[in-house]
């Protein structure tokens, strides 16, 4: 995963901006989503930004989420941030633009592009527009492949056909009496295979195992 930022950054770089960013946000578990951050800001803002809990508050991951425009930092975006956006250029962070990219499987990251200095005008914004939106789909569609890599050896890969069909049904907020009677079994059978789906997965209820699965793309709703 580093290596790929060493790239990215290369690329930052070429294209004028001293720092870049990359905050992922996975889709599991639904309760507390974790983000994964990998950045080249100047020592001690990122540890900082998460201390103040910045990430709540932030308008770039807030737009972010709403929004497949490139958004251009400024006075005016920060409104309503002004001391986290005052912090940031105590950094030395004091310009930049941010593109989000979504997965299929709920899964939201946003790229950022920064310097110390000259806002990003509109002619800048419009030149790289393509180039920065490219960067941030690549970027997360290799995340995704990483973490989610590691995601599913919470026994997601070791459900049977069976187990994929009944946590299918179970997502749809079947009982065990209905899923036996579409899957032509009987209820204690499907009860049998939602055990053992709990216990490779790891999770408490069958809900929240059927929600895991649909967010990791491993069965469909």
């Amino acid at each position: 995963m580093e290596d790929l930022f060493l790239i990215l950054s290369g690329y930052a770089v070429a294209l004028g901006y001293e720092f870049c960013c990359y905050g992922f946000r996975s889709p599991v578990p639904v309760s507390r989503r974790p983000v994964r951050v990998l950045d080249t800001y100047p020592a001690g803002w990122m540890a900082h930004y998460m201390e103040q809990g910045y990430l709540r508050t932030d308008p770039v991951v807030l737009r972010g989420a709403q929004s497949a425009l490139p958004i251009v930092w400024s006075d005016a975006l920060f409104a309503e941030a002004g001391t986290m956006w005052q912090e940031a250029q105590a950094f030395g962070i004091r310009a930049g633009i941010s593109q989000s990219s979504w997965g299929k499987n709920g899964s939201f990251g946003v790229l950022s592009l920064a310097r110390s200095a000259e806002a990003v005008s509109p002619a800048e914004r419009n030149a790289i527009s393509m180039c920065i939106a490219w960067l941030a789909n690549a970027t997360h569609t290799e995340m995704s492949r990483f973490l989610f890599r590691h995601a599913e050896t919470d026994g997601t890969q070791s459900l049977t056909e069976r187990e994929r069909e009944i946590l299918c049904w179970t997502s749809e907020g079947k009982s065990s009496q209905e899923v036996g009677m579409i899957l032509n079994i009987a209820p204690s059978t499907v009860n049998f295979h939602i055990n053992k789906i709990l216990s490779k997965m790891g999770a408490i209820n069958k809900m929240q195992a059927a929600v895991r699965a649909v967010a990791l793309g491993i069965i469909n709703n």
